[in-house]
């Protein structure tokens, strides 16, 4: 935990059976106020702004060449940090995935749609 909190960014490399989704670790990281890096996903971007509330990469080379952007603009990265952090607390708690998922499986709601 205490890395976690003391890292300029978190390296958040999902599982690549994970094709469509995001790992639970992905909100962790938002709710923690943490400034992160993580592969794209076709749902990230109905779950986050790309570039404002978090920084995906779709490549090695690029992910390199974000840690060597991001590492050199703190404040940068505090900004986007904070907006996912605002994000995370607004829209993407357990209570609020469960009660999705309680919804989804009433037929009141269609889940997590993002294409």
């Amino acid at each position: 935990r205490r890395v976690l909190f003391r890292s300029a960014i978190v390296l958040n490399n999902l599982f690549p059976s994970e094709i469509y989704g995001v790992n639970v670790r992905t909100f962790e990281i938002d709710a923690a106020g943490c400034f992160q890096l993580v592969n794209y996903r076709k749902a990230l971007p109905g779950l986050f702004q790309l570039d404002t509330q978090i920084v995906a990469f779709s490549s090695l080379p690029e992910a390199r060449d974000k840690v060597a952007y991001y590492l050199n603009r703190p404040e940068e990265r505090k900004a986007i940090a904070a907006a996912a952090y605002a994000r995370a607390q607004a829209e993407h708690t357990y209570e609020q995935r469960l009660q999705l998922l309680l919804s989804t499986l009433q037929g009141k709601a269609a889940g997590y749609p993002f294409l």
